[in-house]
């Protein structure tokens, strides 16, 4: 028991706030007591004395905790190679004594001033939707306020965000845990010297948030103006950058901007906050020489290399500071999107760290309210609110793909979602003053689109935000009770996906002939590649559907994989083009190549038509599929072991390889089911298997049964669909 421990008017020892509130016991041990500590609960173990009560043991406590400060952390903080040499100092919870007082919270402060501590703004409760009662009393009050002919009394729920901090919140003292986090944030910024984020590359990647390349670019200006490049003082400015970030983060951020140059100085200059450090760790591997990434051996170096991870982990306490301060802004949901992203290409797009990446970043998106725009006939457009557009279209987007993958129910379903595409602005406007903005938006046709006939980041955007959306209508069928699909649903969908490609403007459409051109930017090239894609995906999602409903989509559905599989090769062939998109090349191979490879295999297992070609596609040849597997597999093995999902390449490499295996050595099977009544036979569990147990007789060298490794392919068209009458894909 601590001597120390404050007394209450009779003279007893004070009880925590944790144990006077559930009635239990106290031993009153500080910094926390045992049973606040047995429920993990140290931070909240305080204990409130009354204002005429001044042991003088508390008082001891309160100075040795505001003695205790940033400038002590850092001051052993030195320069090093890995973040761990900056997370390795520890603080006892001893010298951080909690004291509360009913009239007075103070907090331990970054210069050792309490007027300096940083102010938490009030929790606001968010965006409240058509089922809450805010709706309610909102229309109540603008009845009375017509009637009074006053003002409406009841503000939005998204007008809490710029109300002044609460009294409440006012002085909350900082955790231990929130000053070891900006210790060690602040003690990796030396390190960013040697990383190349001051100019960071147009990669297809990033080639979407061309805005947040420029907001780095300020921050690192706004750093060097602020730490300087001197040695002798740095901790102090260190110490002083730490309080400044601590104080803005608590500010309220003005969201209304206009252009970006007004939105920018809430984040830069004096107003850096820790979601403007956040910017800088999202470009997690972009050394100073970036053509080294185009080399096989840097591409397989940079998966697990340290750099990466120290991105990561930096990111993760940027992120988690900024929610100990904010409830949450447009640059936090964009450090939350693409800290998704940077855990699927480090871990891999099916493992929980990444669904929970994921899922966070949607809960932060429908707590804002992006989901949903007011509907109005008279939408202006400026800055934000295209950012808006922007950041929700890219969230929902990776939605789409993270369900596909995992073959999970989507988190952002359509069915709840108002915010329009973003429009088809080009980057040069969109990022540029008032004027240029303007004449952008004057540029832009009724449908949206550009009519200048160019494909900018915009254009890229918007168009995959329609595709998605129609592969969420097709996600909706696929994962949902069978019984309550019917036929006209899955017809009416397939219309959907078959006529969008005539509602995409030309720059967006795929020609094989700019391959060749090196005159064409390899990122225009990549997008038209990319939204073909997606669209063949759509088509490949519905003819699975009705595969699934007893229709004989056979041939359609080889037409469709033979073509996905031959445009995701010439990324793989055409290396020396794409070479800027090297990193993303794993995962197109999975999430286009790997589900058509499929089908095909299986056309080779069980042919579907006849004579030299396929009669609707003279190069669908028997050969031709050999061939193209062949380079698949020389694809898939190129991926390597130590990829995010090398295993799941590895296994449909395997596949493959048996089938080709297989039909070198045991020649043509017969082409219809009638002539081998036999060959298949569906399984119960048909969730788990995609390609079936097909069983022949004979010598087969081989266990057919590996053909279920496809199951994990692309969720949205393999291992989803149940109980098949056809085992084609």
């Amino acid at each position: 028991m601590n001597r120390g421990a404050p007394r209450r008017r009779n003279g007893r020892l004070q009880a925590c706030d944790p144990c006077r509130s559930r009635k239990v016991a106290c031993d009153h041990t500080q910094p926390a007591c045992l049973r606040c500590r047995r429920r993990k609960q140290d931070q909240e173990c305080i204990y409130t004395i009354s204002d005429n009560v001044h042991p003088a043991s508390v008082t001891s406590n309160c100075n040795a905790r505001d003695s205790y400060t940033i400038r002590s952390l850092l001051a052993s903080a030195r320069p090093s190679t890995s973040f761990e040499a900056h997370s390795s100092a520890s603080t006892p919870h001893s010298s951080r004594a909690r004291c509360n007082t009913a009239s007075n919270l103070t907090t331990p402060t970054l210069s050792n001033h309490a007027s300096d501590s940083p102010k938490l703004p009030p929790r606001v409760v968010g965006y409240l939707g058509f089922t809450s009662h805010s709706p309610l009393y909102q229309e109540t009050s603008h009845r009375l306020s017509r009637l009074q002919g006053t003002t409406s009394a009841v503000p939005t729920s998204t007008s809490t965000t710029d109300q002044e901090p609460s009294n409440r919140n006012d002085f909350k003292p900082l955790s231990p845990e929130t000053l070891d986090m900006c210790q060690a944030v602040l003690g990796s910024l030396p390190l960013l010297d040697s990383l190349r984020v001051t100019n960071p590359p147009r990669t297809p990647i990033n080639i979407r948030d061309g805005w947040a390349m420029i907001i780095a670019k300020r921050v690192m200006e706004s750093l060097q103006s602020h730490i300087g490049s001197e040695e002798e003082g740095r901790h102090s400015r260190l110490e002083e950058l730490g309080r400044l970030l601590c104080q803005n983060t608590a500010r309220p951020v003005f969201e209304e901007a206009v252009n970006v140059e007004e939105w920018m100085t809430s984040y830069t200059g004096d107003n850096l906050r820790w979601e403007s450090i956040g910017v800088i760790f999202t470009y997690y591997d972009e050394p100073k020489n970036s053509s080294k990434l185009t080399t096989e051996g840097n591409r397989r170096e940079g998966r697990g290399s340290p750099s990466r991870r120290f991105f990561l982990q930096n990111l993760n306490l940027c992120i988690k500071l900024s929610r100990t301060f904010s409830d949450g802004n447009l640059l936090l949901l964009h450090l939350y999107g693409r800290r998704a992203i940077l855990v699927s290409v480090s871990e891999g797009d099916a493992v929980l760290s990444c669904w929970e990446a994921h899922s966070k970043t949607v809960a932060l998106l429908t707590f804002m309210g992006l989901h949903t725009e007011q509907e109005t006939s008279s939408y202006v457009p400026t800055f934000t609110s295209e950012l808006r557009r922007r950041l929700f279209a890219n969230i929902f987007n990776v939605d789409k793909d993270f369900s596909s993958t995992g073959g999970r129910p989507p988190l952002l379903s359509a069915r709840y979602v108002s915010t329009s595409p973003p429009l088809d602005l080009r980057d040069e406007a969109f990022l540029g003053n008032t004027e240029a903005f303007k004449e952008a938006v004057s540029e832009v046709d009724e449908l949206g689109w550009n009519t200048n006939g160019v494909m900018s980041p915009a254009t890229l955007s918007r168009s995959r935000t329609i595709l998605a959306y129609i592969h969420d209508e097709l996600l909706g069928l696929a994962l949902a009770n069978k019984k309550s699909v019917r036929m006209e649903d899955i017809m009416a969908v397939k219309k959907k996906a078959q006529e969008v490609i005539n509602e995409l403007p030309q720059c967006i459409i795929y020609r094989e002939e700019d391959i060749h051109d090196y005159s064409i930017r390899y990122e225009l090239v990549l997008g038209c590649m990319f939204i073909r894609e997606e669209y063949l995906v759509n088509l490949f999602l519905v003819e699975r559907l009705l595969q699934r409903q007893g229709v004989n989509v056979d041939a359609e559905l080889l037409l469709i994989s033979f073509e996905m599989v031959t445009l995701t090769l010439k990324f793989w062939i055409h290396q020396d083009r794409f070479c800027g998109a090297i990193n993303d090349f794993e995962g197109l191979v999975l999430g286009f190549g790997a589900p058509g490879g499929g089908v095909l295999s299986m056309e080779l297992l069980r042919p579907t038509f006849s004579g030299p070609h396929h009669p609707r596609n003279r190069n669908i040849t028997r050969s031709s599929i050999i061939q193209q597997l062949s380079l698949l597999v020389g694809f898939l093995g190129w991926v390597g072991p130590d990829a995010p999902n090398a295993d799941l390449c590895a296994g449909c490499r395997t596949v493959i390889q048996h089938v080709l295996d297989h039909t070198f050595n045991h020649g043509v099977t017969l082409s219809t089911d009638q002539e081998q009544p036999n060959m298949f036979h569906q399984r119960k569990d048909g969730m788990d298997c995609v390609l079936g147990e097909p069983e022949y007789g004979g010598d087969a060298d081989f266990g057919f049964d590996l053909l279920d490794t496809f199951s994990w392919l692309r969720n949205d068209d393999l291992g989803i669909w149940g109980t098949q009458d056809s085992v084609m894909m």
